[in-house]
């Protein structure tokens, strides 16, 4: 059983000791409590394990620390993961969370401005909320059809996360070419697997500028994407404590 506990300004404003009392004792009537090993709560993050296991002994219940998970002498966290991605650092998050970062879209309607360069695209509406620094990648995408049986279907792509400075400024979107698919996928779900940063979002001069750019990212992402197999996870990582 997963229970979520929404983050309200009331549970933010709980002591320690009124979080364990009644959220952990009085809601979930907790018997086993398992915890990082930087874990901190209550207001102003002012609890600590220490303090938690004094409640577990008043309260009856047993707390577990979990160590710290490292990869080449590298504390593996949270924290870290959101920086390779805001720095637009795809594969080297791959070390850290053991898998390829992905997020799920709906493809919706666009301008249509990739088909008319010749480059057809994929808008993708997500509610992702971390995504990758703006730029251009090399990914994988995945297309599971409703109903069917058969494996899903999976493209090399070449995506674009930014504001397509060439035509405007426009809202963030995630447009993905799909290398060789003629599939109509409008309303469709697809899944993009983050490979590898070409290069960042760029204005260019002209529609030719932006082709012959394009048409660069594509020869580079198939190089890439050839040589690539998406990783779902990864049993590496080495447990201290």
């Amino acid at each position: 059983m997963l229970l979520t506990i929404p983050f309200t300004q009331h549970l933010a404003d709980l002591t320690p000791e009124e979080f364990v009392r009644q959220v952990l004792v009085e809601k979930i009537g907790v018997k086993h409590l398992v915890v990082g090993y930087d874990y901190a709560f209550g207001r102003g993050r002012s609890g600590s394990i220490g303090f938690l296991k004094e409640q577990g002994v008043r309260y009856g219940f047993k707390v577990d620390v979990f160590g710290a998970v490292q990869q080449q002498s590298l504390v593996l966290s949270s924290t870290r993961v959101r920086q390779a991605l805001l720095s637009g650092n795809v594969d080297g998050a791959v070390a850290l969370l053991g898998r390829h970062f992905n997020l799920e879209g709906v493809v919706v309607h666009g301008d249509g401005r990739g088909r008319g360069l010749g480059f057809a695209t994929a808008n993708l509406q997500t509610t992702k909320e971390l995504l990758p620094r703006n730029g251009v990648y090399a990914a994988i995408v995945r297309y599971e059809q409703q109903g069917d049986c058969e494996p899903c279907k999976e493209y090399l792509a070449v995506v674009n996360v930014g504001k397509k400075p060439t035509f405007g400024d426009h809202p963030l979107t995630i447009e993905a070419h799909l290398l060789d698919a003629q599939d109509d996928l409008y309303g469709e779900k697809l899944r993009v697997y983050f490979v590898k940063r070409l290069r960042d979002e760029q204005k260019f001069t002209s529609k030719e500028e932006l082709c012959r750019a394009i048409t660069e990212d594509v020869q580079r992402a198939r190089d890439i994407l050839a040589k690539t197999r998406i990783i779902e996870f990864r049993e590496y990582l080495t447990f201290n404590g």
